[in-house]
Order: C-alpha cells, then sequence, then structure tokens
C-alpha cells in the first residue's frame, strides 16, 4: 500500500499517512475491501471514475445525526489496489469541496480535518480517527 499512497502524493498531493490511515480505517487494516475498494468510495451514477469498473451495493454503517445507522450503499470496484489508490487522489483533487484540504498537504493532521470539515465522512469523529491511526501506526514516517 506504501509505494501506491506515495505514488498519489506524487500525482494529486494526497498526504501518504493520511491515505494509508484512511485505508485503513476503510478496511479493517486491509482485512476486507470488496471490490478493491480500499477507501470505501462511493459509487455515483453521475460522477464517473476513469479507474473504477463498476459499482456493487454493499452493507455499510453510516452516521445520520449523529447516531449509527445500518445501510445498503454503492460503492466502487477497482481491479487492483493501485487502482483504488489512484482514484482515491484522483477523487479528492476532483473534488472542489476539498479544495482547502491541498493547502495543508505537507500537515496531515491538518489535511485530515480540512477533509471532515468539508464532509468527507459521515463519522463524526473521522479526522479524530485517522489521526489515532497515523500516531499510532507511526504512518508519518511514510511521508
Amino acid at each position: 500500500m506504501a509505494p501506491h499512497a506515495r505514488a498519489a502524493k506524487a500525482e494529486f498531493g494526497v498526504p501518504v499517512a493520511v491515505g494509508l490511515a484512511q485505508s485503513a480505517q476503510e478496511t479493517g487494516y486491509g482485512h476486507s475491501a470488496p471490490g478493491n475498494n480500499f477507501y470505501g468510495i462511493k459509487c455515483y451514477r453521475q460522477v464517473r471514475s476513469p479507474v473504477a469498473f463498476d459499482c456493487a451495493d454493499r452493507k455499510t454503517t453510516e452516521f445520520v445525526n449523529g447516531q449509527k445507522v445500518d445501510a445498503t450503499e454503492s460503492f466502487r470496484s477497482y481491479r487492483s489496489m493501485a487502482d483504488s489508490v489512484r482514484d482515491h487522489g484522483a477523487f479528492l483533487r476532483a473534488n472542489s469541496r476539498y479544495a482547502p484540504a491541498f493547502t495543508r498537504t505537507e500537515d496531515p493532521d491538518g489535511f485530515a480535518r480540512a477533509l471532515q470539515a468539508a464532509g468527507y465522512a459521515t463519522d463524526p469523529t473521522y479526522a479524530d480517527s485517522l489521526i489515532r491511526i497515523m500516531r499510532a501506526k507511526n504512518l508519518y514516517q511514510y511521508g
């Protein structure tokens, strides 16, 4: 995963530590990545990905009004981990709502907080969770 995250940093500017932490959070440290979707990127028919090849419905947990709820959502599917990582970088860079995060590319904690502030995840503690993962696993070492 780290080499792909480094490539995404070089191409799109996503801090390596953040990319690794997001993947760890979304997959349970790599234990579950259906459709090679290592970031839990949802599939919206109106927003096409040049990398994802399909969409698949999967059960997930979302937060609605601060409460966990079970849901079924459509998620992107990829041929490989590399495709998932690349699409994650492209997805973040292409969405103007995440532009403030890209002013913090050398500050992984700030980048994570900016993603949450822009509405990246429904979990109200998403940035704190990412920061805990980055610190616990010393992901900052990857650049």
